[in-house]
């Protein structure tokens, strides 16, 4: 949102769609157009519910499943570009897979995933990326 601040945040990974028990390589890349002082860089990985329910206008999201979270620089200055890599592994567990619903909407459960990167800025905005993953039963 204040990308035109102090820069921004991507993240890359190394497949767009996964399957459970599998690992993602991320790539989270700092973009900075001046130093900025932070508390962290830190990513986390997540799974949480989204239920649909009949006549909804969307998913109501029902709490996290899983979370993973890294620290992947402490407090200090940040400048320039900087990649990090990261690996995570899906959970291999039938509890994180979607369940289809009756006409594949009534009662369905749908599992969201994403990754968010975060540089933790005291008293400014946050500069933060997301990305939503495709993960599928084994």
């Amino acid at each position: 949102m204040f990308e035109f601040l102090y820069g921004g945040i991507k993240i890359k990974t190394d497949k767009e769609s996964y399957k459970l028990g599998e690992t993602i390589n991320a790539t989270i890349i700092l973009e900075l157009k001046k130093p900025v002082k932070a508390r962290a860089l830190v990513v986390r990985f997540r799974a949480y519910r989204g239920r649909r329910k009949t006549g909804s206008y969307g998913p109501k999201l029902a709490g996290g499943l899983h979370l993973d979270e890294r620290i992947l620089e402490k407090e200090g200055v940040f400048s320039g570009i900087n990649e990090y890599n990261v690996s995570f592994n899906i959970p291999n567990d039938p509890r994180f897979a979607s369940i289809p619903g009756l006409f594949g909407f009534i009662g369905s459960a749908s599992i969201h995933w994403e990754i968010v990167a975060k540089l933790d800025i005291p008293g400014g905005p946050d500069i933060t990326a997301r990305k939503q993953l495709s993960v599928t039963g084994v």
